[in-house]
């Protein structure tokens, strides 16, 4: 989590307040937590509707994000029941 915020405080001096700004005002775990979500979304280039690694506590949330259908190529969540196609 360190490392998180390391990283993001070296990219630029605008990143350096912002983050100096987030440690006085939250606190270095939530300020850490952040960080490390968004090194996390830019690392993985993760979709919107994706959940990142940092968000997952326990065994229930990992198996839960690996029930999750995955995306079609429209970014829409796929439905596993959806696959019959039927013209009008």
């Amino acid at each position: 989590m360190q490392r998180a915020i390391e990283l993001l405080r070296s990219k630029s001096e605008q990143e350096r307040a912002r983050v100096d700004e987030m440690l006085a005002e939250s606190g270095w775990l939530r300020t850490a937590e952040s960080c490390v979500y968004r090194c996390q979304d830019t690392a993985l280039k993760l979709k919107p509707w994706m959940t990142p690694p940092c968000w997952l506590r326990t065994a229930r949330d990992v198996k839960a994000a690996l029930r999750e259908p995955l995306p079609d190529a429209h970014g829409k969540r796929a439905n596993w029941w959806s696959g019959c196609w039927r013209p009008d």
